[in-house]
């Protein structure tokens, strides 16, 4: 940092840089007019975002937040970013998942955070040492440059993707500690604003780790702005430095709470991804991080950035970041607004453009506050060269520092945003629905292999199975040895009806990731299909072997019981009947919540051929609770109820179950035929016996 020479006094010390002007009233209407067209300019940009669905954020809200967690609030919820979820957790419980709220909580985020921006730039050009350059047109270089920013289309992945709200959070906070130290320096009662600049710092800590170089920014704009010494520094503002490292300390702390998520998050430890290789490749993110503040084209959700492993690659990306890094060192001498300018772009992007690994390399809300720096240089460059061409000189040669022909230039001004408001709002468009998001990655990224997998999900839950089918085969292509996709793949070939096909793909699952419990459980399903029982039986046995290897979590509860009733069937279909009576006791125990279950349990015990297991009694106890379940209009469970009436002799109520069974036949999977035969059996008084059903040979599979 330079060493500025210091004004002297009459005791020959350093003193601080004169304050800035008292605002004046009309100062004050302007600016409120200012922050008025900022606010309008980001409403009016992202009007049509508020109907855009969660994209990879949804799970995250829809499985993690609820009531509970406002109240009592458990510290460790959200781990390391708790004050960023706990905004979300708020969401929750004022609109739970209703997307519309989420998106007018980040809109105005992003607001207030342009606010501040103009508020910063402002107060820093109408005070030494720019002053004499810019101060005049303080008011109308500030409002260009928040207008911009503000507008950029480059922001919309940090304001329109729901879950990004935690970048804008923690931008917003990183200006206000800024803004407020800056506020400090002109104010009768600095000590106030330093604390709310250390409070800004304490709530950004917590809302997302990239605030950690918010103190080394804030000391370098001190230096390059304000101070004129280090000694300075040091003697009137130690205490007010020393309270904002202790943010480090919070950072610490929460970071050492979830050391195990990092990993499964991708986060500092990334299997395959050295640092060095992570380093190698950041200078082409960097660069094409710039090429994006210029001409916004092509903005990507999600780039499957890739390691960067030949010379092309590197070099030549590598070359033009030491040039930039060098060149910021330069004016750190030279030109001391300018270095900080060039250095707080690097060190913001430092925590996710250095050397600590992250799996996806590149993500453009990254970019939300460093491109304010980029503006910043640009709007100040394009002043200085418009009053080059345009300005008239003063009595000492030097050009007018007031704006010339401002018509001409608030057009162009205009223009500008214009032109970056129109890219944003179309670029929301694309945020539109799941398939036109994930489809607009493609355009960018044709193999990248999650946008696939999103829109494999998405025709999958609109049933288009053939349509999901040839771009889960492409996914095949991409990672063949992948336990996953080739699970998924046979789970599409089941759905199309081809078993054949499908046994092949869970075999391979399950030969690639041995302990795959969905796989055994499917294709078990598949075998079960087929009629292929003894293989149902083993997959079944061997998917509650892997579920029972520790104690089961609620949701594990309910997928062992779903397995323990299909292997009931399986047992049932074989005639081993006891041992399916045993497993369907198992899947209610285990889930009462089952009725799928409750409805097979009770159907045994009123059926069964064996007389030894059939118990009337308990039968219409669990086929009255079924039926009381669905409100007595599930066919299904009032011809089961019927059935179990027989087994006790209450023909009369067999009869009537049975009339209400059919007169709902329309709605059940099984045909009307199948209630009326049992209509006329108990009309007959005759109980109902569930014949064995005979077992076929499973067709060959394909090899």
């Amino acid at each position: 940092m330079p060493q500025l020479k210091r004004s002297s006094s009459k005791n020959n010390v350093a003193v601080a840089a004169p304050l800035a002007p008292q605002t004046s009233t009309a100062a004050r209407v302007r600016d409120a007019a200012a922050a008025g067209l900022l606010a309008a300019l980001g409403i009016l940009v992202y009007s049509n975002s508020f109907t855009a669905p969660f994209v990879l954020d949804g799970e995250i809200i829809r499985n993690t937040l609820s009531w509970e967690t406002l109240w009592p609030w458990q510290f460790n919820y959200g781990d390391n970013r708790p004050l960023g979820m706990l905004t979300f957790s708020l969401n929750y419980a004022w609109g739970e998942d209703r997307v519309e709220g989420y998106h007018a909580v980040n809109l105005a985020i992003h607001v207030i955070a342009g606010l501040l921006l103009y508020g910063i730039v402002r107060r820093t050009l109408a005070r030494p040492p720019l002053a004499g350059q810019f101060g005049a047109a303080s008011r109308e270089l500030a409002f260009a440059v928040a207008a911009v920013w503000l507008v950029h289309p480059l922001e919309t992945e940090s304001v329109t993707y729901i879950y990004q709200r935690l970048e804008a959070l923690m931008g917003l906070f990183y200006l206000s500690t800024l803004y407020c130290f800056i506020r400090a320096q002109a104010s009768d009662r600095p000590a106030l604003w330093y604390a709310l600049s250390v409070m800004a710092c304490v709530l950004g800590t917590a809302t997302k780790e990239a605030m950690v170089t918010a103190l080394v920014v804030v000391l370098w704009y001190d230096r390059a702005l304000v101070a004129q010494s280090w000694r300075e520094i040091v003697r009137r503002r130690w205490q007010y430095y020393a309270a904002l490292a202790g943010t480090w300390a919070e950072l610490a702390f929460l970071m050492t709470r979830p050391t195990a998520r990092y990993e499964t998050s991708g986060l500092l430890i990334v299997n395959g991804l050295t640092p060095w290789d992570y380093a190698l490749s950041q200078p082409g993110v960097i660069v094409h991080y710039l090429k994006l503040c210029f001409w916004p084209s092509n903005l990507c959700l999600d780039y499957a950035w890739p390691v960067a492993k030949d010379w092309m690659s590197i070099v030549p990306p590598g070359l033009a970041i030491a040039a930039l890094l060098s060149a910021t060192v330069w004016c750190i001498f030279r030109r001391p607004a300018l270095g900080f300018l060039g250095g707080a772009f690097f060190l913001i992007l430092a925590p996710t453009s250095s050397v600590a690994p992250i799996r996806d390399l590149a993500f453009e809300h990254r970019m939300y506050l460093p491109l304010a720096g980029v503006v910043a240089l640009v709007v100040l460059a394009a002043y200085r060269a418009w009053l080059w061409l345009f300005g008239r000189p003063n009595r000492g040669g030097r050009k007018s520092a007031t704006l010339p022909r401002p018509l001409l230039a608030s057009v162009l001004v205009l223009t500008v945003i214009g032109a970056l408001g129109g890219r944003t709002w179309l670029r929301n468009k694309d945020y539109e629905s799941l398939w036109a998001i994930w489809q607009d990655v493609l355009l960018t990224s044709p193999d990248n292999v999650r946008a696939l997998e999103k829109l494999v999900q998405i025709l999958d839950t609109d049933r288009q199975y053939a349509a999901a089918l040839k771009l889960q085969d492409h996914v095949l292509e991409l990672k063949p040895q992948d336990a996953k996709a080739n699970y998924d793949r046979g789970i599409l070939r089941e759905s199309l009806g081809k078993l054949n096909e499908a046994l092949p793909d869970l075999t391979r699952a399950i030969r690639l990731k041995p302990d795959f419990r969905d796989a055994y459980l499917d294709r078990a399903g598949v075998y079960f299909k087929l009629n292929d029982f003894e293989p149902a039986i083993r997959d079944l046995t061997e998917s509650i072997r892997l579920e029972t290897t520790e104690p089961p979590s609620e949701d594990g509860q309910r997928h062992l019981a779903t397995t323990y009733e299909r292997r009931g069937m399986v047992y049932e279909r074989l005639g081993q009947f006891r041992a399916a009576k045993s497993d369907y006791d198992e899947a209610c125990q285990l889930d009462p919540t089952n009725l799928s279950a409750l409805k097979a349990l009770a159907w045994l015990l009123a059926t069964c051929p064996d007389s030894a297991l059939r118990d009337g009694q308990r039968a219409v106890a669990d086929a009255n609770r079924l039926c009381k379940l669905t409100k007595f209009r599930n066919a299904e469970n009032l011809d089961t109820l019927a059935a179990a009436h027989a087994e006790l002799g209450d023909f009369q109520k067999a009869v009537q179950y049975e009339s209400g069974a059919l007169r709902l036949a329309g709605d059940s999977s099984l045909p009307s035929q199948e209630f009326l035969q049992r209509l006329r059996e108990f009309k007959a008084g005759k109980p109902h016996r569930e014949a064995r059903k005979p077992l076929k040979q499973a067709p060959p599979l394909e090899k």
